[in-house]
């Protein structure tokens, strides 16, 4: 739901990137929530972002 939502307003996603939620919330779809990154720094962010939840 997320990849359409960024595709309607943003158009296709380049091959490689990933829609990342920017609140952490994978329901919250607002466009305003999501951005794009590579996968590699789509991993980078969620791991920092899950780090952040546990401290």
């Amino acid at each position: 739901m997320h990849r359409d939502v960024y595709e309607y307003y943003y158009g296709e996603i380049p091959d490689g990137y990933d829609v990342h939620h920017k609140d952490g919330d994978r329901s919250n779809n607002d466009i305003g929530n999501l951005e794009i990154y590579t996968k590699s720094e789509h991993g980078k962010v969620t791991w920092k972002m899950k780090g952040k939840k546990q401290q």
